[in-house]
């Protein structure tokens, strides 16, 4: 059981009108009923996700950025939680104040929102103040290869900045971003992350996404191709080798911590224990 230390209440958030950089929760869930090519997607990348963490050996897992829930209709037993409220959560949290106590989850869950988290290092600090000894964080986020990285900068509504200085960046709305934070934590900045987190060691398990991403629109958009195309498109890439890698959109990473929580100075307050 975790035992929640400061529960955020349920209210909504002054940003969170829904706009065209994201869908409302309904229409996600919509999307994932009605397109097979958003529905493949979706369900493969928690699938990879969830391989990393069994249910026997993580059964305290909480998803951040969970939006429309979607983990739970795919039956995996998690808690949900965003920063925004919708009638699919579980918790409304900010992922850089978790009101877990220490050492109360064994897993952590980022699929698509670690590049929305304004200070990373923030999280971080908190992610190894929650998770137990031998506890994983697992993320799924946008990928730094060639064809991705010209897609995100020059064809994404959200921006792709690989040369920012700080892990942070000023966040006007929940939905603003970084998706170069993956490069910029696992390429640029991976001894610097080793030396400020010696307990979360890094293990990058793959890539995953190829080109039907790009063709099919992504989730938040649609193209004329058909779904069932996609879908047939998207598995056969899902199954090719290490040729397919720069074509990727997605990677895969785990981070385990190792040994009992750092103390960092943000960290001010306390939490209690499971």
């Amino acid at each position: 059981m975790v035992v929640i230390a400061e529960k955020a209440p349920l209210q909504q958030s002054k940003s969170s009108e829904y706009t065209n950089k994201t869908l409302d929760p309904r229409e996600t869930r919509r999307l994932f009923h009605s397109d097979d090519f958003v529905n493949s997607l979706i369900q493969r990348s928690y699938d990879v996700i969830m391989r990393e963490i069994p249910s026997t050996e993580f059964p305290r897992v909480v998803e951040i950025g969970a939006g429309a829930a979607l983990i739970k209709k795919l039956g995996w037993p998690v808690i949900t939680s965003d920063v925004e409220v919708n009638e699919f959560l579980d918790i409304v949290v900010d992922a850089r104040r978790l009101p877990f106590g220490d050492s109360a989850v064994d897993a952590l869950v980022l699929k698509d929102s670690l590049h929305h988290i304004p200070d990373v290092r923030e999280f971080f600090e908190e992610a190894d103040r929650v998770l137990r000894p031998g506890g994983r964080i697992v993320v799924f986020d946008p990928y730094w290869g060639p064809l991705a990285r010209f897609v995100y900068r020059f064809l994404h509504r959200e921006p792709f900045r690989p040369h920012a200085q700080e892990w942070r960046f000023e966040a006007r709305s929940p939905h603003d971003s970084n998706q170069a934070l993956g490069y910029i934590l696992l390429r640029r900045d991976r001894q610097k992350f080793a030396k400020i987190f010696p307990n979360l060691e890094i293990r990058e398990v793959g890539l995953h996404v190829g080109p039907s991403f790009l063709l099919g629109g992504g989730v938040h958009s649609r193209t004329p191709v058909s779904g069932r195309i996609l879908k047939s498109l998207f598995y056969w890439e899902e199954r090719q080798g290490a040729w397919m890698n720069p074509l990727r959109f997605a990677f895969l990473a785990v981070f385990e911590k190792v040994s009992s929580p750092g103390v960092y100075p943000s960290q001010s307050r306390e939490a209690s224990g499971v």
